[in-house]
């Protein structure tokens, strides 16, 4: 007889399996990809990711240091689609592994005179702020962008189709697109009725001011004809 350890990890294992391949193996664990509102950080993954809120304010700790007047655009750009790679749907479920290393050679050479420094309990490489005690320019002590992304503790991939290239993965940018469509006909009947009631309400003056033309048009006709019938009187 199977023992109920191995029943219950049947049991657990035929409960994820059901929810297809596409369960997140990071952030929200054995769930699928889904919209997340409450993002604080990559904003651009929020439609569909495994993300909370939890993980990306971690991240935006680590983009707010490539927020300092000495560091590019163009390097804080790369940086942040670099970081947001573990937000991205298909990053969080592992049908992408790494990151793909021509995102790494433009982040690195974005960033490769910028000053960067790093502490004795970490390989990550930050850039400097006025706290710093040693600093260095990043091409001086890193040689490549592969390397750079490997201290930053991103695993490197040259496969294209298995890795993250800053976009969503297309199978999920179909999903999104599905489930917009899906929505739009009960958008599209809301906003109708927005527009139905916005144009009774701004039409409300006018037909006020016709009902009060009206009333006023009777009331003449009420007095001309007792003017009129008041002469008939008197004849």
């Amino acid at each position: 007889a199977l023992s109920w350890t191995v029943v219950l990890a049947l049991t657990a294992a035929t409960s994820t399996s059901g929810k297809g391949d596409d369960v997140c193996r990071f952030g929200t664990i054995n769930e699928v990809p889904r919209r997340a509102n409450t993002l604080s950080y990559c904003q651009q993954f929020r439609s569909m990711t495994c993300c909370n809120r939890t993980h990306t304010d971690r991240l935006k700790t680590k983009a707010f240091a490539y927020f300092d007047v000495d560091v590019s655009e163009e390097c804080r750009n790369w940086a942040g689609k670099a970081l947001c790679s573990e937000c991205e749907p298909a990053m969080g479920t592992k049908e992408r592994v790494g990151i793909c290393k021509g995102i790494c050679d433009e982040w690195y050479n974005a960033c490769a005179d910028t000053m960067f420094t790093t502490s004795s309990v970490s390989t990550e490489y930050t850039p400097c702020n006025f706290n710093s005690l040693l600093c260095w320019r990043l091409g001086d002590v890193v040689k490549s962008g592969e390397e750079f992304c490997r201290k930053q503790g991103y695993a490197v991939s040259n496969e294209h189709r298995l890795c993250y290239d800053g976009q969503m993965h297309p199978k999920y940018k179909k999903k999104v697109k599905d489930q917009y469509a899906r929505s739009k006909p009960r958008h599209q009947a809301q906003s109708l009725f927005q527009r139905l009631r916005l144009r009774i309400l701004s039409s409300r003056p006018l037909v006020m001011a016709l009902g009060g033309s009206l009333a006023a048009m009777v009331a003449l006709g009420v007095f001309a004809l007792c003017r009129g019938n008041n002469e008939i009187k008197r004849d």
